[in-house]
């Protein structure tokens, strides 16, 4: 199977219709820019989940209904997920629906019937996610949340969204210079999440 094939088979498997399905599409499709692989066959299943999502104009939920878990307002990363990959895939029309439609005084308000208050309501109040979801928009970020996006790849630990991040912001040309020494500090431990996954790994050796 040639590496291409594989990144389509693997885009239609059922985990990129559960739980985090953006942010791992979006890892899949930044990892095979990164490798030089078309990937672009990847759009058809970016358009099938966020359909299966959507609750209302840019307002989209984790997993579609049917599911357990149905009602759970979009996490801070799966929008990050989305920005990427509307940027990718829809010249950012997606995430400027949620920005200017999907949004209530700041706050992403998409539903969770399964609480009274969710956290993930207030993604969007915070600047270095704001920096993200403006990014895959094609907007210009603030300073405030210039500064915001940097500190956060500067300091954050979660290894597998700091990597998709890097390859984002690498995709736009964006600092290059605090982009490469972050790449350097963070070295390879991003591979924790897919090391065993066949995939990533032949992904990662035609890097």
């Amino acid at each position: 199977m040639s590496p291409v094939h594989a990144i389509i088979e693997a885009a239609k498997l059922p985990e990129f219709g559960l739980q985090n399905p953006f942010l791992e599409l979006a890892s899949l499709a930044l990892e095979s820019r990164k490798a030089g692989l078309d990937y672009m066959a990847i759009k058809e299943t970016f358009d099938r989940i966020k359909e299966e999502r959507r609750v209302g104009v840019g307002l989209f939920r984790r997993a579609p209904k049917g599911h357990g878990w149905h009602g759970m307002s979009l996490s801070h990363d799966e929008l990050i997920g989305i920005a990427i990959l509307s940027s990718l895939f829809d010249d950012g029309e997606t995430i400027k629906e949620i920005i200017d439609q999907g949004l209530f005084f700041g706050l992403y308000l998409n539903g969770n019937s399964a609480k009274y208050f969710d956290s993930e309501w207030f993604t969007y109040w915070r600047p270095e996610y704001r920096a993200m979801m403006k990014l895959g928009a094609g907007r210009k970020l603030s300073w405030i949340e210039d500064q915001a996006l940097q500190m956060n790849l500067v300091y954050a630990t979660a290894w597998n969204v700091k990597r998709i991040r890097l390859l984002f912001l690498e995709g736009l040309g964006y600092n290059a210079v605090l982009l490469k020494q972050v790449t350097e500090k963070l070295g390879d431990k991003y591979r924790g999440r897919y090391g065993k996954n066949d995939l990533y790994l032949n992904l990662w050796e035609i890097q």
